[in-house]
């Protein structure tokens, strides 16, 4: 293969790369409805406003789900009560993590179908992300579980 060839191809493979990792647009949420984001990828249009905290409602085992999807987290924003257990499920083929901001929790690697679950025993606001599409401090892919008494 020759050189330019060669540069071709690699422009071509970060493209697809940069793309893969695009921005998500923030998640949007309707009361006892899970609801779907639009993933843009253009910088120049204006993000939607940031919905409430919504008090999710409780699982079979009392607990509460949040559904990767998208390349968000939803809700975005989850308040639970003091000894709630929240279950993250992977909805999409592209791997994900759920990831503590300040490390009190974290998830393996989550394939298309996994979960990862955890106990919030502690009253506080515990902000998190995924290691392959955010960071800490809201970058990216993020999410936020209030914790109430």
């Amino acid at each position: 293969m020759n050189s330019l060839s060669r540069n071709i191809a690699f422009a071509i493979l970060l493209l697809l790369l940069l793309s893969a990792c695009g921005s998500p647009a923030p998640a949007t949420e309707a009361p006892a409805q899970a609801t779907e984001t639009e993933h843009v990828d253009h910088p120049t249009q204006a993000p939607a406003p940031t919905a409430a905290p919504t008090q999710a409602p409780a699982d079979e085992d009392g607990g509460t789900t949040v559904t990767i999807a998208n390349f968000s987290f939803g809700p975005g924003t989850l308040t639970v009560k003091a000894g709630t257990t929240v279950t993250w499920r992977n909805n999409e083929d592209a791997p994900h993590t759920v990831t503590a901001d300040d490390g009190s929790f974290g998830s393996n690697t989550l394939g298309q179908g996994d979960t990862f679950s955890f106990t919030f025993d502690t009253p506080g606001t515990y902000d998190y992300y995924c290691q392959f599409h955010g960071g800490a401090g809201h970058a990216g892919m993020s999410g936020t579980i209030v914790v109430e008494d």
